[in-house]
């Protein structure tokens, strides 16, 4: 599921009597209307205190709501499945360019972190440049920082590079299962024992030596259980 914080978004992009943070003229390829048009408050479908409404009334709402976004996003059109973080990174940049109160953006070169620098002084050094590229209500709630640092592999050269770089989401692998289990048939040498099917569960990078190792090993437990 995916739940977004709506009205702390809406509460600086749409009008309310005061000054709106929306610009007539976003960056994303709407021309604005991703936000001014009413996209983001539809957002709200997605979010964890939208009011819970009969499945009818909710199944309209999201199809209006689909029908809008594909005005500005045509790769969503139709019901095939589409890739969760797409529509995730989609409805996080669209309102955030549309928003970004900085309308012409200087070229802003990225700082590393100087020796007699702290961790927080370079930080905030590297936010404040930032801000002078980006800045929307979106950005605000969304955006982090994370510290990366590379170092050369030659030894004794001793050259790294700290930085601290923008980041609006973070792609997380899913652990995989690491093991499989594979059935084996066994045939006893004894007439009178009959054939018996036992389970093994080994690596998946195993090789076949190691399911030999540890197809013996399961038949003489059940030999001299």
């Amino acid at each position: 599921s995916l739940s977004l914080p709506t009205s702390s978004l809406m509460s600086g992009i749409l009008p309310t009597g005061g000054r709106s943070r929306a610009s007539s003229s976003g960056s994303s390829g709407g021309a604005g209307g991703t936000t001014t048009g009413g996209a983001v408050d539809k957002m709200s479908l997605f979010s964890a205190d939208y009011p819970m409404l009969p499945g009818q009334i909710r199944t309209k709402r999201i199809i209006s709501y689909l029908n809008k976004l594909t005005d500005h996003a045509e790769h969503f059109m139709g019901y095939n499945q589409h890739n969760s973080q797409e529509l995730a990174t989609y409805l996080l940049n669209a309102p955030h360019e549309d928003t970004n109160c900085v309308s012409k953006k200087p070229y802003v070169e990225k700082p590393e972190q100087r020796e007699d620098k702290s961790d927080d002084e370079a930080a905030k050094r590297a936010w404040e440049l930032h801000l002078k590229r980006e800045d929307s209500r979106v950005m605000e709630n969304f955006m982090g920082q994370e510290k990366s640092r590379v170092e050369c592999p030659i030894q004794g050269y001793g050259r790294g590079s700290t930085t601290f770089d923008p980041f609006m989401y973070l792609s997380v692998p899913l652990p995989g299962a690491t093991e499989r289990t594979i059935e084996v048939d066994f045939l006893p040498m004894a007439k009178n024992q009959n054939m018996k099917r036992i389970k093994v569960t080994l690596l998946k990078n195993a090789n076949c030596s190691e399911l030999e190792k540890k197809i013996t090993a399961t038949i003489n437990e059940l030999l001299f259980q």
